[in-house]
């Protein structure tokens, strides 16, 4: 566990800055079953799958991420906000959501993907695994809006606070893109030595675009004029929106005729439009099978086997890439530049009117497209698996989407990093995926396999568990998937269980899949013994011999046909015993009369002389009596059949020629084979019989360039250029060269060939290929603005000695980091005068007074000057220091102050606090004429300006909650004096924690 654990740290930390969110399917896409589904995150998964093939019906995935609002699932769940939701005005979306400070970096995402019927996967081979797939894909995102600019949006930008002023959005993306996908994947297993396994997969796609929007923006200032009306500033944008045909003269088109309308217009508009883009995917998994055998079989013919419907790693890694690639849109665009004004936002009719009214103003400067594409929402993702317990798994996998916010026609994609444990077999699977995003925004997620059913989301946790959420995920599918059957034969004897009488014990068919014996001792196993269970003999197949009736002598001849019924004999003789011959000496059959060699038994055709080789030669004739051999050799053997006896053979087991004493010469050089060094080639007999193709003196065995004349010093080998390298092992074999360049020449001696070195007369580094950096920044001097000085690549070599983002050139203040509005010179104590022009650098105040305090000041008039006041925004009394006199709090306000506790740096109640705020509601509201006033404070730490803001919002969040109890909002007022009158020691945790807090007085 503590290599998987050190897998899962490195994936976290590798994303922690990225934008992160649910990704389709989430939950799903590691399961050993997702089929189809898992191969839209990796390819290699078609090889070596647990199903055998999977065929998709149809599904979805909807998914949708901001980090600008988030939503109140309780009151969006609640019967009001079904009836009257339809509807939120600015001055009621509180109850229903909260906005987030984003800076520049607002951003939203919905993703949309449709799993088109009839995508397959299918096994081949144990090996090959082949997809085709078809989905429909959305794509709709902003990135990097303003805070600004949000804000004004969100208020449908009827808040005159954001009208009439400059808004800057350094830059800003809005895509939206609906496109299908036709896909081809093939994977294969490419390494298995058993306990390690890697498999690749690769996917090609054909795209179709059918509708795009897309518009971009660099460094634009935003002027909101009116609700309807809006100039741009430094614009430098590009617009192109693609429809199949234009939604706003359908009003004007019959009934009757709409569909005819809108079918003539989609097919003029998609005609010739496939293909107009392509895609691919790569993808490896590598397992680690430290138990392999124990998922081996072997079959009753000892052939091993592995289990394919079984898991068998322990750990399982994957790496994959998806979505390179792009898709063209056959729509008009525009790129526009300069400054415009009067555009049309709002009161339009339709989005083909915006579209004309946009192109119709009148900018600086347009270029005009037909046509525009856009990249795919690149990204790297890896999937790390690993088994607990049987079917117990926990998945890590890290989706880094490879974002260019610079690109203008970039699809935008978001990445995440997630933690799901699951359980599944072949029929069901349950997954609670879990993820984390850079705010620490954390979701919690369910999916489930029912057999051909799926149904999930990664945001069901947040929905049904945490009130303030800020996206949500919902996926679903219909497939069939045919997985690999369990092996149906126990004990691996190929007979299956249904037939197999002895199913846990290997066997043979005959005996109905139990083991052969022999029952009865008789030698004769049971599958071949008619009578296994008594003993018999061979002759009867396994059964006793029948038993004979009156044999006296036991000789297996009833005694009525036995001529010798006291005396066994043999049936030849009719019972009798063979009768004795006499005059055979040799005892061979053969008298001595007609024997030939009455002394030596023989044979008969040879009238009693032996052949003891028995090789059809009598002795007296054979020359190699006690070897059989040939009869044309006179009895003696050739093994090798080259027509020379084994006994004047030397060479006698292989055939050969007389000259040679019959042993062979195979190349014809005049050495035998056996003192040949190259038998198989012609050679003179100086190098042995091996060949010396180039002449040079060395054989072709010893010489390590047979083909080419070389020097013996480097066996046989050329050094055409003379540098005591030779030209095997000579980079540059033609031009002279040191050894530890491997033979090419380097002038400027840095260590870098001449041929690979870009400044090959001037010593450089190999981080620039041969090329110098002096002054040893990191950038070479052909980029370097200063060469010889030591500086930062933001500036092209140039230094910014104190670190504030201006070049030391440009820098009033170079050693002293300051903001650039005053051209890099600090402004200590904040007050907009930098400290160059401040008489009291180091103490607030205004221009007028030089950027000294006004030592008259009296902020809550109350007569005692703010330096001697302790309660300076306060009115209070002189005997007090400044601070009003203490009114005795009733308990449920203290207990309300005591207890009141927020989510660190937001200002989201804790529900530990709700107890006594629903006490402290109630006394409220029995007590119509009392007053509550609630002021917020927070510790130190971060910027004064935050902490300003956020000490406002907790009080306010109060009063909200206060309110929905049922105090009257008139009688509560709220304020927020950030860290400004702390209580307690900020420098200690006890006295940051009794800072932050929110006084409650009732007036």
């Amino acid at each position: 566990m503590r290599f998987f654990t050190r897998i899962f740290l490195l994936c976290f930390l590798i994303i922690y800055s990225k934008e992160t969110s649910a990704q389709h399917l989430l939950g799903l896409q590691s399961s050993n079953y997702a089929g189809v589904y898992g191969l839209y995150t990796q390819p290699a998964s078609v090889a070596d799958n647990r199903l055998q093939v999977d065929l998709s019906l149809g599904g979805n995935s909807l998914n949708f991420l901001n980090n600008y609002i988030g939503f109140y699932s309780d009151t969006l769940l609640s019967p009001y906000f079904r009836k009257y939701g339809g509807n939120i005005g600015p001055s009621n979306r509180e109850k229903y959501m909260h906005r987030y400070a984003t800076g520049d970096k607002t951003y939203a995402n919905v993703t949309s993907e449709i799993y088109g019927p009839f995508s397959f996967m299918a096994a081949i081979t144990k090996k090959d695994g082949i997809a085709f797939t078809y989905r429909n894909r959305l794509n709709v995102s902003v990135d990097r809006v303003a805070q600004g600019l949000a804000d004004a949006g969100y208020y449908e930008f009827k808040d005159s606070n954001y009208q009439n002023i400059s808004i800057l959005s350094p830059q800003t993306r809005i895509t939206a893109a609906l496109f299908n996908e036709f896909a081809f994947t093939y994977g294969r297993v490419v390494f298995d030595n058993g306990k390690h396994f890697v498999k690749v997969g690769a996917t090609g796609k054909l795209m179709q675009g059918l509708t795009a929007a897309n518009m971009h923006f660099y460094e634009s200032q935003f002027n909101f004029t009116s609700d309807t009306t809006l100039n741009v500033e430094n614009i430098d944008g590009l617009y192109g929106i693609g429809l199949p045909f234009n939604p706003d003269t359908l009003r004007y088109v019959p009934k009757d005729d709409l569909s005819n309308y809108i079918t003539t217009k989609t097919r003029n508009y998609f005609k010739g439009s496939f293909p107009t883009g392509w895609g691919a995917d790569f993808g490896v998994v590598y397992e680690w099978r430290p138990k392999i055998t124990e998922y081996e079989y072997q079959d009753y013919q000892g052939k091993t086997f592995r289990k394919r419907d079984k898991n068998k790693y322990k750990l399982k890694v994957g790496l994959s890439v998806t979505d390179l690639g792009r898709v063209t849109f056959k729509s008009p665009a525009t790129r526009f530049t300069g400054t415009a004004t009067g555009i049309p936002f709002r009161e339009v009719s339709g989005l083909t009117y915006f579209n004309d009214s946009l192109v119709a103003v009148d900018f600086s400067a347009k270029e005009k497209f037909n046509k525009f594409s856009l990249t795919l929402p690149t990204a790297v993702s890896a999937q790390i698996d690993y088994q607990i317990y049987k079917n117990i798994y926990v998945n890590v996998m890290p989706y880094i989407a490879l974002n260019n916010y610079k690109d203008a026609t970039k699809m935008s994609g978001l990445s995440n990093v997630s933690i799901t444990p699951r359980w599944e077999n072949r029929w069901a699977g349950v997954a609670i995926p879990f993820y984390m995003d850079n705010n620490k925004n954390m979701a919690l997620g369910a999916t489930l396999r029912l057999g051909p059913v799926i149904v999930g989301s990664s945001t069901i946790g947040n929905i049904l568990v945490q009130r303030d959420m800020r996206g949500f995920d919902f996926h679903f599918g219909l497939h069939v998937p045919l997985s690999f059957k369990p092996n149906k034969d126990k004990d691996y004897d190929g007979i299956k269980d249904k037939r197999d009488s002895c199913m846990m014990v290997p066997g043979v068919k005959k005996l109905k899949g139990c083991p052969d014996k022999d029952s009865d001792g008789d030698s004769i196993m049971d599958s071949k013994d008619k009578c296994p269970d008594v003993a018999g003999v061979k002759d009867f197949e396994g059964c006793p011999a029948p038993a004979i009736a009156d044999d006296k002598d036991k000789d297996g001849i009833e005694d009525a046909k036995d001529k010798c019924p006291e005396v066994a004999g043999v049936k030849k003789f009719e019972g009798c015993p063979p009768p004795v011959i006499d005059n055979d000496k040799d005892k061979d059959g053969i008298l001595d009369a007609k024997d030939k060699c009455p002394e030596v038994a023989g044979l008969k055709e040879f009238n009693g002389c032996p052949d003891t080789d028995k090789d059809g030669i009598q002795d007296a004739k054979d020359k190699c009596p006690e070897v059989a051999g040939l009869k044309e050799l006179e009895g003696c053997p050739d093994t090798d059949k080259d027509g020379l006896v084994d006994s004047e053979d030397r060479c006698p087991e292989l055939a050969g020629k007389k000259e040679f004493s019959g042993c062979p010469d195979t190349d014809g050089d005049g050495l035998i084979d056996a003192d040949d060094k190259c038998p198989s080639t012609f050679g003179p007999k100086e190098f042995a019989g091996c060949p010396d193709t180039d002449g040079d003196g060395l054989a072709d065995s010893e010489d390590a360039c047979p083909a080419i004349a070389g020097a013996k010093e480097f066996k046989g080998c050329p050094d055409t250029d003379k540098d005591g390298i030779a030209d095997s092992d000579d980079k540059c074999p033609t031009i002279a060269g040191s050894r530890e360049l491997l033979g090419c020449p380097d002038k400027d001696k840095d260590g870098i060939t001449d041929a690979e070195d870009k400044c090959p007369d001037v010593a450089g580094e190999k981080m620039f290929v041969g090329c110098p950096d002096t002054d040893k920044d990191g950038i070479q001097d052909s980029e370097d603005t200063c060469p010889k000085v030591a500086g930062v690549k933001q500036f092209k070599g140039c230094p910014d000695t104190d670190k504030d983002g201006i070049e030391d050139s440009e820098d009033a203040c170079p050693t002293e980091a300051g903001p650039k509005e005053f051209v890099g010179c600090p402004d200590t104590d904040k007050d907009g005068i930098p400290d160059l022009a401040d008489k009291c650098p180091k103490d607030f105040g205004p221009e007028s007074n030089n950027g000294c305090p006004e030592i008259s000041a009296d902020t809550d008039k109350d007569g005692i000057l703010d330096r001697d006041d302790a309660c300076p925004l306060v009115p209070g009394i002189q005997a007090l220091k400044g601070c009003p006199k203490p009114v005795e709090q009733p308990k449920e306000v203290f207990n309300a102050f005591q207890n009141l506790e927020f989510e660190t740096a937001k200002d989201i109640i804790l529900p530990k606090s709700f107890y006594d705020l629903d006490r402290l509601a109630d006394y409220l509201v029995k007590n119509p004429e009392l007053k509550l006033s609630l002021v917020g404070h927070t510790d130190n730490q971060g910027t004064p300006e935050s902490n300003l803001r956020l000490s406002q919002r907790r009080a306010d969040a109060v009063r909200n909650y206060l309110v929905k109890k049922g105090v009257n909002p008139t009688r509560i007022k709220t304020a927020g004096y950030g860290q400004i009158m702390p209580v307690a020691d900020n420098a200690t945790p006890e006295g940051r924690q009794k800072n932050r807090r929110v006084e409650m007085t009732i007036e």
